[in-house]
């Protein structure tokens, strides 16, 4: 797909190119910096999901042209892979997607809750020629798992023994960490607030987050 952003399409260039998977070219000297740095953030979240979802054709929902037309690629054991919506006139629509929601780490770019092994996701396009490309992370059976966020998440992932994720604006998350790895202490200079309740063998953490920034949930000290 040609990325250089001369219609407005870059967006949807950069995503049809994620779900081909055939590379880029045009004249990225047009691009900038900025431009670049979004398409390598992109491809670097695609690299997460590949090894789940090499070789799975996409389920496919609408034509070529309707608004929307999604492409999911979602490796539902993992709780892995990617779902790709474009819209060529302003809709909205709803998804719902099974997935073995104990494996689920957390959905990148749209706001997003999974109950009873569903993940519901409400989908805007606000504009004409819209795309939306979300990324599904697995947890690798880690039990730690970002069930729900009412604001779009940038990143998420796990560093040894803690959860990093990354709010693009204000909101709350309820996530799931195990007991066996202790209990949780929550850090972030966006977190207003956080309540933690034990449900089984996890702590269940719902979380305030008052503006953009990371948060971060690691084990608290052995002591407490």
């Amino acid at each position: 797909s040609y990325l250089h952003d001369i219609t407005g399409s870059m967006e949807y260039n950069v995503s049809s190119s994620l779900l081909a998977g055939h590379g880029f070219w045009g004249n990225l000297s047009l691009m900038s910096q900025e431009e670049l740095d979004y398409v390598g953030r992109q491809v670097e979240k695609k690299k997460r999901v590949l090894p789940y979802i090499s070789g799975s054709l996409p389920q496919v929902q609408g034509r070529v042209g309707d608004s929307p037309e999604i492409y999911r690629v979602i490796n539902t054991k993992e709780s892995a892979g990617q779902i790709i919506a474009f819209s060529r006139a302003r809709a909205t629509c709803r998804i719902k997607q099974p997935l073995n929601a104990d494996r689920l780490l957390a959905v990148l770019n749209q706001p997003y809750s999974v109950q009873d092994g569903i993940l519901d996701m409400n989908l805007g396009f606000p504009e004409k020629e819209t795309v939306k490309t979300l990324f599904v992370l697995p947890n690798e059976g880690t039990g730690v798992s970002i069930q729900s966020s009412t604001v779009p998440l940038a990143d998420a992932a796990l560093d040894g023994n803690s959860l990093l994720f990354e709010a693009v604006g204000a909101g709350e998350q309820v996530i799931y960490w195990p007991v066996v790895m202790g209990k949780p202490e929550v850090k972030g200079n966006n977190v207003t607030e956080f309540r933690l309740k034990l449900v089984e063998n996890s702590f269940r953490i719902h979380t305030y987050v008052s503006r953009p920034g990371v948060v971060e949930i690691r084990p608290g000290p052995l002591n407490e």
